[in-house]
């Protein structure tokens, strides 16, 4: 008999007589040969906890997010995006004797998410400043990457309206057509009021990078234009409740995010430049991180990464974008005796977690799925949480890959879901993976999700031969 076979056909009946697990069952599979396949389900609230990592790559998620919250569970939440302008790039019409005489500028950030306590138009205070350095593509930002600022050239202060993001138009609102894009989604926007002489020497600077041909090649004009502007990131002020999503990703017309500068020309009439925000040279800064723990919450105990942690508490806790993990312990399933009856083989294992009970505070985003990731005490250790064996790939279909898991929700809870895990190859492939590590599968967003630990268990799937 295989080691899989005994190690894990004992880990049945050692779990029937130590964890409580519930009766064998028989489950729908087809019968060959009446040989008869049951589950046992092992309850794993004693070896759920917690790990927090802190340096996930957070460059080129397509959307800034900054604010503010105070969560009842997690704390003080809090986000500072950065990004960098695109200016316009041709030069066709640009030419030594046109004049651009500078009039002003206007910042439109549109919103098309939020994440906090919502209720009762809560105030949202940013603040932007612009960077002394250049966000480089060359440096793999995480959430706890800062970018030092040298000024202040602009600030938002509003009232979250909730009604008003993604609200579709029909004719009975009453609404100008116009204020909807072109998925008939209303264009929820705030305007930055800007600093007029620091944004009229950036358009200047950028005017005469256009019309300098000579010594500027055209591709290069982004370029040379980052390095002398730097850029930008949106700092929540004082007083926030609440964080804001703006995409900036290009999505037909449903995005606007945008810098306009007003210009008179030649004949004194009224023109204006575009300028779009960076995709791929933006991240966000999401506290808690390395330089900011947890405050206000119940991590507070919680100050090392890669640590798993078991809390006196009867809930287990995900958060992405503080990065705030769960974990399972494998060690009671792998510390068994060599040998048991004759005749069981098992066939498969699964994380089971029953979503009647998880606890949702429809507050908050949740997650639209979770990823399960096979790794190691050592690995974590070496601040890593993610293993490829030896030999083995890593890939869709591979046992070690991650695992993706759609969440759906009903009103107040996760509906039922399972995940294979490979307990199977774990001990085959010869490795020292011991763990679990559930997290969101977007690790860029922000969403929680809070599961009680008496809802997760080991689903164990095996056959007698005898």
């Amino acid at each position: 008999m295989n080691l899989w076979a005994k190690r894990l056909g004992l880990c049945i009946f050692s779990a029937l007589a130590f964890f409580s697990c519930e009766e064998e069952k028989t489950i729908g599979l087809p019968q060959d040969d009446n040989l008869g396949v049951f589950f046992v389900e092992i309850p794993l609230k004693d070896y759920l906890g917690q790990v927090w990592v802190d340096d996930l790559e957070a460059d080129n998620s397509g959307t800034l997010i900054a604010g503010e919250h105070q969560d009842p569970e997690f704390g003080t939440i809090r986000s500072t995006a950065y990004t960098h302008l695109v200016p316009p790039l041709s030069r066709v019409g640009f030419s030594d004797t046109l004049v651009f005489d500078f009039v002003g500028a206007e910042m439109v950030l549109r919103i098309t998410d939020a994440f906090g306590d919502l209720e009762g138009s809560p105030a949202v205070e940013l603040g932007l400043y612009q960077l002394s350095e250049v966000i480089s593509s060359d440096v793999d930002y995480t959430n706890s990457s800062n970018v030092a600022a040298d000024r202040k050239v602009g600030s938002a202060n509003f009232n979250f309206v909730s009604d008003s993001l993604g609200l579709e138009y029909t004719p009975e609102l009453g609404i100008d057509p116009t204020l909807f894009d072109t998925d008939s989604v209303y264009f929820y926007n705030t305007r930055f009021d800007l600093d007029p002489v620091v944004w009229k020497e950036i358009f200047d600077n950028h005017i005469t990078l256009l019309k300098d041909d000579e010594n500027v090649a055209d591709d290069s004009v982004f370029t040379v234009f980052s390095n002398t502007v730097k850029g930008f990131k949106i700092v929540p002020e004082a007083g926030n409740t609440s964080l804001v999503y703006s995409s900036t990703n290009p999505q037909g017309e449903r995005i606007n995010n945008i810098v306009r500068f007003f210009y008179r020309d030649n004949d004194s009439n009224l023109d204006t430049l575009f300028y779009s925000f960076n995709t791929f040279a933006s991240f966000n800064e999401v506290s808690p991180n390395a330089n900011s723990g947890w405050t206000n919450g119940r991590f507070s105990t919680i100050t090392s990464s890669y640590d798993p942690v078991v809390l006196d508490d009867p809930n287990v806790y995900i958060h992405a974008g503080a990065n705030l993990f769960a974990s399972v312990d494998l060690a009671p399933f792998l510390n068994f005796a060599d040998t048991i009856p004759s005749g069981v083989v098992v066939q498969n294992a699964q994380l089971f977690i029953n979503g009647d009970s998880t606890l949702l505070d429809k507050r908050f985003r949740t997650p639209a799925g979770l990823s399960v990731t096979l790794t190691s005490d050592e690995e974590l250790e070496s601040s890593e949480f993610s293993v490829i064996p030896s030999g083995t790939l890593f890939g869709p279909g591979s046992p070690f890959a991650e695992v993706p898991v759609n969440l759906t929700y009903d009103n107040d809870s996760v509906n039922v879901i399972t995940t294979p895990i490979y307990l199977k190859e774990v001990i085959t492939a010869g490795t020292d993976l011991n763990r679990v590590i559930l997290k969101s599968a977007f690790d860029r967003e922000l969403s929680r999700v809070i599961i009680p630990k008496d809802s997760i268990f080991l689903r164990v799937f095996y056959n007698s031969i005898d």
